[in-house]
């Protein structure tokens, strides 16, 4: 887990994709055309969550891991915000992100069990490369289900 928080760590201060999950925008292309399809995943993301989260409810309480929330918002050091709308586009709102959480023992209380991003920039500055998650190759529902099967310590049935 630590790697993995390592990675997405280096990778939000750089312009490199650590992996085919996400494409990479040049700043030169960050348009209405990237903002509408940030809004579209995020209703996608919204779309999978809440099938999900019932899904997987009682399997997380079953294993001590009460409470799962799974919801798409904005989170700059702990100020959330809910209404995104292709925020973080300009470099002035919030990137949106899948977050998935709950109660009980995880790797560090102070972070989200585990997060998807669905767009955010490669570094701190305006001017900074952006990424968005790839949903033409990858299948949002299915990143979120492994990644709730990996907080369960199961490897995803294929």
């Amino acid at each position: 887990m630590i790697n993995e928080f390592l990675k997405r760590l280096f990778y939000l201060q750089t312009d490199q994709s650590p992996d085919s999950r996400y494409l990479l925008i040049p700043r030169e292309e960050m348009n209405e055309t990237i903002k509408k399809r940030i809004m579209e995943l995020e209703r996608l993301a919204e779309e999978c969550r809440v099938d999900l989260q019932t899904k997987y409810y009682a399997v997380f309480e079953k294993q001590g891991k009460h409470k799962l929330r799974i919801w798409v918002c904005g989170d700059i050091d702990g100020d959330e915000e809910d209404e995104l709308t292709g925020t973080g586009l300009s470099g002035e709102g919030v990137p949106p992100r899948l977050v998935i959480d709950y109660d009980g023992p995880k790797y560090d209380e102070d972070f989200y069990a585990d997060v998807i991003y669905l767009w955010h920039r490669s570094g701190a500055s305006r001017n900074a490369n952006g990424a968005l998650f790839n949903k033409a190759e990858y299948e949002l529902n299915e990143e979120i289900e492994r990644k709730l099967n990996e907080l369960l310590g199961q490897a995803l049935a294929r």
